[in-house]
């Protein structure tokens, strides 16, 4: 693996060495709560904090971002059979919208009609609004992935996926 193709996992890709899970934590289908999970598997103290804002929660949080890795390491998920790959998706109008409230209307006075067209010209590459596809490289490794959950059935599909790994009764 070279340094640009983990890099290109963005921060995105997390992974949990106890339970072999490998994580595309997609933004706006739930990522935070992803983030706070994969914390909660790796028993850390600072799982209940917000990964993005708390400095103690995002540095237990980087300990299992795989562009943070070393790209030994990081080839090591990516060859090792044994480790479960997961990623959840989300009806992209769907998570266009919660994009939309979440990260542009509080902080722009910008209609969602020229919101959208605004991405259109300038195709965004924000993650919030990236397609889906293209996050963890899910377009070259979505054949990859063993577990493809589903945020409209965020909650069964997320606990069948702990009960998999073992891990619903940790963490669940």
């Amino acid at each position: 693996m070279k340094i640009k193709q983990r890099d290109a996992f963005s921060h995105h890709l997390l992974v949990d060495d106890h339970y072999k899970l490998v994580l595309c934590a997609v933004p706006k289908v739930g990522s935070t709560e992803f983030a706070r999970l994969i914390l909660r598997m790796g028993n850390s103290t600072h799982w209940r904090r917000d990964p993005q804002r708390s400095g103690l929660a995002r540095a237990d949080r980087d300990r299992h971002v795989v562009s943070k890795l070393s790209l030994q390491r990081a080839q090591r998920f990516i060859d090792d059979r044994r480790y479960t790959w997961a990623v959840f998706f989300r009806d992209p109008a769907e998570r266009l919208v919660s994009a939309y409230r979440d990260r542009v209307r509080p902080r722009l006075n910008v209609s969602f009609p020229d919101f959208v067209a605004t991405l259109k010209a300038i195709r965004g590459t924000d993650p919030h609004w990236r397609p889906q596809r293209y996050l963890c490289n899910n377009d070259v490794l979505l054949k990859r992935y063993d577990f493809v959950g589903d945020f409209a059935r965020i909650q069964p599909d997320a606990r069948r996926l702990l009960e998999a790994l073992g891990a619903w009764d940790h963490v669940g």
